[in-house]
């Protein structure tokens, strides 16, 4: 596995995203050490879904 420690990585998304899609690989990243920023249309908080649930929100840093 490369060396991410000092990556630096943006995440695009918006409303209704699955949450699985970027909770989980944005932990990951995180976990080795990469530096993880989201991008979203608003300054407010986005919402995921979990199928075609509401489920938890989160807002660009």
């Amino acid at each position: 596995m490369p060396e991410i420690s000092n990556a630096r990585i943006l995440i695009v998304s918006s409303d209704g995203f699955e949450e699985s899609e970027l909770f989980g690989p944005r932990q990951i990243f995180q976990d080795r050490g990469a530096n993880v920023k989201l991008a979203s249309p608003d300054l407010k908080p986005i919402q995921a879904t979990v199928h075609d649930d509401p489920g938890r929100t989160i807002r660009r840093i």
